[in-house]
């Protein structure tokens, strides 16, 4: 438990402007899948269905990158 202690600093960590690059992206696939599943209306309702798969992949690769941003950030710890 001291061996931890030694390693933690009180000064804050600096956090460049390429380190929150994945977390942006993340929140612009985010937010493109929600417009996409809640807001987004097909002219032809049979394809609806599809707008939803579509909103789905887009939706996981943007917690994919959220996933990828976090890991980022915490390795650099």
């Amino acid at each position: 438990m001291s061996d931890r202690k030694e390693h933690i600093s009180d000064e804050p960590r600096q956090i460049s402007a390429m380190d929150m690059v994945p977390l942006f992206s993340s929140v612009i696939f985010l937010g493109l899948a929600l417009y996409i599943a809640f807001f987004f209306d097909m002219p032809d309702k049979s394809r609806q269905g599809d707008a939803y798969m579509i909103a789905a992949l887009t939706g996981s690769y943007g917690f994919w990158k959220l996933w990828q941003g976090i890991s980022k950030l915490r390795s650099k710890e």
